[in-house]
């Protein structure tokens, strides 16, 4: 039996920046083959997390794998500027009940996914060419594994590789 992850991005269908960068991390430290399929939820901005059109593709892909194996929903999650802004707090807390709460996996990024694999924030105008960039450029391999395996949010941390090792064997 084969196993589906669905990873629920913020980003939208036309400019897959988030998925991007998650499937390059996905193909640099797992061992990928036909009993796995990663596939992507786009939200298209983090507010639609409980919207009918995110269930409802979370629905329509747990059903379409249905019979194959195990699906697994993993929310990911930009934290903003979770440290100053209490609204922010409140707002990372209420996703994570609310995957907890469903079974889902909860993954961050600190303050956002761009953050994470470049070390800066990127402005909004230049998150597509760079996110291609990042794929075309190989920069996966100089992300330090620490930056995706942290225990709780820093600036340039992600948990993605704690939640997503749950699931997937690691490459050796």
């Amino acid at each position: 039996m084969g196993i589906q992850l669905l990873f629920c991005v913020e980003t939208d269908d036309d400019s897959k920046t988030d998925w991007v960068y998650i499937k390059e991390t996905l193909d640099h430290y797992y061992r990928l083959n036909n009993e796995v399929s990663l596939k992507p939820v786009y939200m298209s901005g983090k507010g639609n997390y409980k919207k009918g059109s995110t269930i409802r593709e979370i629905r329509k892909r747990t059903n379409g794998f249905r019979g194959n194996g195990k699906t697994v929903v993993i929310y990911c999650i930009d934290t903003d500027d979770i440290f100053a802004d209490p609204d922010r707090v409140k707002e990372f807390e209420e996703i994570q009940n609310y995957c907890g709460d469903r079974k889902y996996e909860f993954s961050w990024f600190c303050r956002d996914v761009e953050e994470v694999y470049w070390g800066q924030q990127v402005p909004a105008s230049e998150k597509i060419q760079r996110s291609k960039q990042f794929r075309k450029d190989g920069r996966i391999e100089s992300i330090p594994e620490e930056t995706l395996h942290a225990d709780n949010p820093n600036r340039r941390k992600s948990n993605i590789l704690g939640v997503v090792d749950k699931y997937l064997e690691r490459k050796k």
